[in-house]
């Protein structure tokens, strides 16, 4: 077959309801086993060509997607259902008006990937395929012949490797080739992409022989896979700077990172976003870490409105140290940052700074949402374990030194329950407070009193905290550490200093903000050379908002 022309690809126009256009293939299923089957990544990586960029799929399973109608505000499902139809209705051709995609396509539609490929056509960077399976060959027979007429001018019918490709016109002289196989419906803007994929049915190298079985989700709604993103984000780094700019050390961590697996799941709680990166080698920095454990969560409040925890502040350094004898633009970096920490607070940034701080960490900020901003009710807690706790009080007492000499700042020493705290204070405000709770235990707060009674309170932890709870419960517990933002605290703080808050907002912005919990992230290791980084958004029920 001849090739088609070379234009740029308009990936805007695989809509799902391109494919009512090809209506006149709607014979193949007579004479046929009515029974499909349903597509998955793993069945699309089976016809996808292994030269390909990356893949995407999503589920058209309802029963999947009708789990997402338990969450949000009534605005936001109107808005939701919304915006879907807007989308359907810009992207409806003339023939294919009348399509209603609940009644006529989700029940014999059987999942979609995406497939993006190298292009061979001068002017183009890359083609595009869509893959959809067919899961009910009795309906979309029905719905084949049901639009079957509406085309102006027949296909043209071709042959390939003994398979039937179909060469369709669509608005404004633009062209479609589609073809059927094995409950598989492949469209593409360009000729020799659907030729590729029959080849790749019928025998040649396909994705599915290095398709990393054991990163995919089987929940997931939605997968993005990139096959080789060293050769892809490279390429795409160095099409962009000039040549020399990218620097060896760089690329060659680059080079590491082999393929990139997304996932998109529903789960009770809201959203679950995955993202696995598998590596030809474990990197630099991976040699020393370590899980947390919850130990210092245990002294976070409960009111906390956002909260990050993890370890190992002397490795980051330690790595930095090693890496920037080999980056100039990094070592000119922290060289300026050493000279400004000695010649401001008269310390070295590496002895004084970071060699205490070799154990875990947690930083939170913390309040009553419904209470002022100011009079001690909002404040920052940083929490600290160390093995060196000499090093740490020389630190702290360099710093009192100097702070005797700031006109706005005075110091006192207090006792609390048998631990020594000190106050730096501004007039009658509290600037920051701290004390070792033990020999390997640091606490400081920001703009609060330190009172032990109150801050370390094991009953009133965040562990407790129901919205922390429903957002973690699904993200691996053996990891490096969460960073956490309770949404709704957050907003209802912002609603009490400011009651126009939402003036601004759109409507669509509005919903989305009334229905969103928190937000909790975090990353851990499936094994030496692959990293899973988890995003959890959980959502609010409309059984809670009755």
């Amino acid at each position: 077959m001849t090739q088609s022309k070379s234009r740029k690809s308009g990936c805007g126009c695989f809509s799902l309801l391109l494919f009512g256009i090809v209506g006149i293939a709607g014979g193949y299923f007579y004479g046929r086993n009515f029974i499909g089957q349903e597509l998955t990544p793993s069945r699309s990586a089976m016809i996808t060509p292994a030269s390909a960029y990356a893949t995407g799929f999503i589920s058209t399973n309802p029963r999947e997607w009708e789990e997402i109608s338990q969450f949000g505000t009534n605005s936001a499902q109107e808005i939701l259902t919304q915006n879907l139809q807007e989308l359907i209705d810009e992207n409806l051709t003339e023939e294919t008006q009348t399509i209603d995609v609940e009644k006529d396509i989700l029940p014999w539609l059987g999942g979609v990937s995406v497939a993006v490929l190298p292009s061979s056509s001068a002017g183009l960077d890359s083609n595009v395929a869509l893959i959809m399976g067919v899961s009910n060959k009795f309906k979309a027979n029905s719905f084949f012949q049901k639009y079957k007429n509406n085309l102006q001018t027949n296909p043209l019918e071709t042959k390939y490797n003994g398979i039937t490709v179909y060469e369709i016109d669509i608005e404004n002289s633009e062209k479609i080739w589609a073809t059927f196989f094995n409950n598989y419906l492949v469209i593409s803007e360009q000729e020799e992409v659907v030729n590729q994929i029959i080849d790749t049915h019928k025998g040649k190298t396909s994705l599915a022989n290095n398709y990393p079985q054991n990163l995919v989700n089987n929940n997931a709604v939605i997968s993005i896979y990139f096959p080789e993103y060293d050769r892809i984000l490279l390429k795409a780094l160095k099409d962009n700077i000039s040549e020399g700019e990218l620097d060896e050390q760089v690329e060659e961590q680059l080079n590491k990172i082999k393929t990139i697996f997304m996932n998109m799941s529903i789960e009770d709680h809201g959203l679950k976003f995955t993202t696995l990166v598998k590596l030809s080698e474990p990197l630099e920095y991976q040699n020393n870490r370590q899980p947390v454990s919850e130990n210092l969560l245990r002294k976070i409040p409960e009111n906390s409105i956002f909260m990050i925890n993890g370890n190992g502040i002397n490795q980051l350094w330690q790595q930095l140290e090693i890496e920037r004898k080999n980056i100039p633009e990094l070592n000119e970096l922290i060289s300026e940052t050493e000279i400004a920490v000695n010649q401001w607070l008269n310390l070295d940034l590496g002895n004084d700074i970071f060699s205490w701080l070799d154990g875990e960490f947690a930083f939170a900020v913390a309040g009553n949402v419904e209470k002022p901003l100011f009079n001690n009710n909002f404040y920052g807690l940083l929490l600290l374990e160390s093995s060196n706790k000499n090093q740490g009080e020389n630190t702290l007492s360099k710093l009192e030194n100097m702070a005797q000499f700031l006109p706005f700042a005075s110091i006192n020493r207090t006792e609390i329950e048998g631990i020594n705290i000190t106050e730096w204070n501004n007039y009658q405000t509290t600037i920051t407070s701290y004390a070792w709770l033990d020999n390997n235990n640091f606490l400081l707060t920001l703009g609060k009193t330190f009172n032990p009674n109150e801050i370390l309170d094991k009953n009133s932890s965040i562990l407790n905290s129901d919205n922390f709870k429903i957002t973690t419960d699904s993200l691996a517990k053996n990891n490096y550490g969460y960073i956490y933002f309770d949404y709704q605290k957050a907003l209802d703080f912002a609603l009490n200093i400011d009651p126009n808050f939402y003036e601004e907002f759109t409507p669509e912005m509005r919903a989305l903000s009334d229905s969103i919990k928190a937000f909790a992230l975090t990353s851990s290791s499936i094994d030496d050379t692959t990293d899973k980084v988890e995003l959890n958004i959980s959502l609010i029920k409309k059984k809670e908002l009755n």
